[in-house]
This record gives structure tokens, sequence and C-alpha cells, in this order.
């Protein structure tokens, strides 16, 4: 008689959880919340104005006020060099619940090409995954070089970091995305219930 399992079983469960890779834009579904920074002011720290959507931002984040350097065409969010480090804080993305898949348009240096954009997603407080991006090619005068840059993680992250790894320029993010773990996680709970069943002897 074929039998599975259900330790094996456990361990496919633990190993689809566990996939984490970066994503495009093309990844995320209708249901994802997108945040455009339109409505933050020049120099407005932000912070919880977006608490009723499910983030809220730290990291010396702030309405950009150059409104001649854009990102998308239109306003972003900047964390501007708060010393001569080159590595500054990461602007920081904390989730209410936990989500599936997140990132943002993000540039680094006006005008410049090949910046590198760090993404790190953790789940209370422990990394669960990074991946670093390049901008690519220069654009033109006044606009901020940039990359979308997201990743997905299938069983979940809670906080989200972005930090620019090129000097010390002012990091840059526009059209922010998330979008949540679907609940209840049906695709676990059915191979848990499968090894169960399994894992019993049939009866004599």
């Amino acid at each position: 008689m074929l039998r599975i399992s259900a330790a094996l079983l456990v361990v496919l469960v633990a190993g689809h959880n566990a996939l984490a890779s970066p994503i495009g834009l093309g990844d995320f579904t209708p249901a994802s919340t997108l945040i455009d920074f339109e409505t933050i002011a020049g120099g407005v720290q932000i912070t919880t104005q977006f608490q009723g959507l499910g983030v809220v931002f730290s990291g010396g984040f702030y309405g950009d006020p150059f409104s001649g350097s854009t990102i998308q065409g239109n306003r972003e969010g900047v964390n501007f060099p708060s010393s001569a480090s080159p590595i500054r804080n990461p602007i920081i993305a904390i989730f209410g619940t936990l989500q599936k898949r997140a990132g943002a348009w993000v540039g680094q240096h006006v005008d410049g090409a090949g910046d590198i954009i760090l993404l790190q997603a953790f789940r209370g407080g422990l990394l669960v995954d990074e991946h670093r991006f390049s901008t690519g090619s220069a654009l033109p005068a006044g606009n901020i070089s940039s990359v979308f840059a997201a990743l997905q993680v299938e069983s979940g992250f809670d906080r989200l970091e972005l930090s620019g790894l090129s000097g010390n320029e002012a990091l840059a993010i526009d059209d922010f995305r998330f979008e949540t773990v679907p609940e209840p996680a049906t695709s676990g709970c059915v191979l848990l219930g499968l090894a169960c069943c399994l894992s019993r002897r049939p009866s004599v």
C-alpha cells in the first residue's frame, strides 16, 4: 500500500511557506494597496498618515520638498542623509498584518545610474529575506534613476526596510505597494490535513 510520510509533508509545507524571492510590478494583484504620497506636502515627516491603510513609516522619511526631482513623474517620499556616513538609517515600513509581498519604485541619485538598493523583510524581528536591486541606466536631468524593488515571502512578513547603499545620497520611494497574506492559508491546511490522514494505519 502506498504510504506518504506525514513528516515529509510537513517539510514540504515548511519549504512552501519559507519561499522568498524578488518580484516585479506584474506580480501584484488588484487587491494590493497603493500609496503614492501625493497627499504629503514637501518637508512633512511621513509616519502614521497611512496607518488606516495598514502601515506606518519611520526612518527620517519626509515628503519631497524638491518638486523638480521625481520618480514616476510625481511627488515621492525621501530619506535625507543625516550624517556623513555613506549608509544611513533605512526607510522602515511596519505593517499591521502579515504581508505576502511589498515594494516600491526606489531611487537614490538624481541623474545617476547603477545605485544599489537593499530591501530586507522581517517577521517578529527576524530577517526572513533580503535582496539587492540596481537602478540601471541614468535618466534625463532632474529625474531620479529608479528601479521597482519588491519582495515576496509566502509565509509573510511584518516589516520592510529599504536602504540605499550607493554613497551619501537621499533615498526616494514612490508608489509603495503591499499585499496581505491570504486568510486562511488554505494550501498549508490542506497539506497538513492530508499528512494526518495518510499517517493513520488502516483498521483491521
